[in-house]
């Protein structure tokens, strides 16, 4: 399952960059990510909670760092089971950040993802919608946090 978007950020593509290379901030965007550590070499676990259609699901993911090449690209591979439930996700996520003028970065997230077990049963275009209605806010999210963030810096 593919799901892509992208969004205009009033901010240079190096602070854009920045704010996206820190863990921390970045998953403060993430609805539902919670508990987030560091396990080393650019390793992270996290639970994730979301509510697909009727059904509050929790995974347990860890995140691995695949690609970083300052300032256009991060990938990451994350990979985790459900809480409760019999399956495992698989996915593989990334921003693609282009200058848009002067002052604007371009922000292209995707996401492929693959679930196995119960989870793939439930039905591929219910995760779909919900993924690309995450993936929106997402982007939503961080265009204001860093938007915000430079608006606190500036004097």
């Amino acid at each position: 399952m593919h799901v892509e978007g992208n969004i205009l950020i009033h901010a240079p593509q190096s602070d854009v960059f920045d704010f996206a290379e820190n863990v921390e901030l970045l998953t403060q965007c993430i609805e539902g990510c919670r508990n987030v550590h560091e396990l080393g070499d650019g390793k992270y676990a996290a639970l994730l909670e979301a509510q697909i259609a009727f059904l509050r699901m929790a995974f347990k993911v860890t995140v691995e760092l695949s690609r970083v090449e300052r300032p256009n690209t991060i990938e990451a591979h994350i990979a985790g089971t459900p809480v409760n439930l019999v399956g495992k996700i698989d996915a593989r996520a990334g921003l693609t950040l282009e200058p848009a003028g002067p002052a604007e970065t371009r922000v292209t997230y995707a996401l492929d993802v693959s679930l196995a077990g119960k989870l793939g049963g439930m039905g591929e275009s219910v995760f779909r919608a919900k993924a690309k209605e995450y993936g929106d806010r997402f982007a939503v999210h961080l265009r204001d946090a860093v938007e915000s963030k430079l608006l606190e810096k500036a004097p």
